[in-house]
């Protein structure tokens, strides 16, 4: 399978975020975006990778944004979920309290679906968003 560039992977999950959870992406700046919640609150979100081990959560760093999307890209079913970045002080963190601060999860699979040639789209969309503003 390719090997996509970590820029392209934060920036096509936020949009694949933002369809499954109504976000509306109005600004990429990977591995951080900006969108307007569906209750219509704006708010900075930052894409963080993480992996679990015997049953601890290992995140790569902690975000100072308002909202973290952690993104596990071996796992099966549900890899991405949402938090209250304040709700977590460290970078490893027991996988029931992580469960427990979980405001959405999905199952995207993004490095997947850019294989399948979906990237285009994205990028397309992006394009769109930056003529926009």
């Amino acid at each position: 399978m390719t090997v996509f560039p970590s820029e392209l992977l934060e920036s096509s999950l936020a949009y694949l975020v933002g369809l499954e959870w109504g976000i509306d992406v109005l600004k990429v700046d990977s591995p951080f975006f900006f969108g307007s919640t569906p209750s219509k609150k704006s708010a900075w979100f930052e894409v963080v990778k993480a992996h679990s081990e015997n049953g601890v959560v290992h995140l790569e760093k902690l975000s100072d944004k308002e909202f973290t999307v952690i993104h596990f890209p071996k796992k099966r079913g549900d890899n991405v979920i949402l938090i209250r970045s304040k709700d977590i002080t460290e970078t490893s963190i027991g996988g029931q309290l992580l469960a427990n601060i979980i405001l959405r999860r999905a199952e995207i699979h993004v490095e997947e679906i850019l294989h399948h040639g979906i990237w285009k789209e994205l990028e397309a969309k992006k394009n769109k968003a930056l003529v926009a503003q």
